[in-house]
């Protein structure tokens, strides 16, 4: 008999209210046993949605993750002409 494998779906989550829920309900449940989001500091109910969906829900926030996120905005907006030209 083979081993009984389990499959979990880890959904890293940062201010996604509106989308979990939906990305939740569209996952092969019928194949992923667990499902568990990732909380990254999420100011927006992102972590009550994702409870409500019935996932369990871990709140993870490191101390460089919003400095991270600020520094690296100002240059995903840029175009790649204006990052050659720098």
């Amino acid at each position: 008999m083979p081993p009984a494998y389990r499959v979990v779906a880890v959904i890293p989550t940062l201010n996604e209210a509106g989308a979990i829920g939906p990305t939740i309900a569209a996952l092969p449940h019928a194949v992923v046993d667990i499902v568990v989001v990732v909380d990254g500091g999420s100011t927006d109910g992102t972590a009550a949605e994702a409870r409500a969906a019935g996932t369990e829900v871990l709140r993870l926030v490191l101390p460089w993750t919003r400095l991270a996120l600020s520094l690296g905005s100002p240059r995903r907006r840029t175009t790649p002409a204006r990052r050659r030209a720098e």
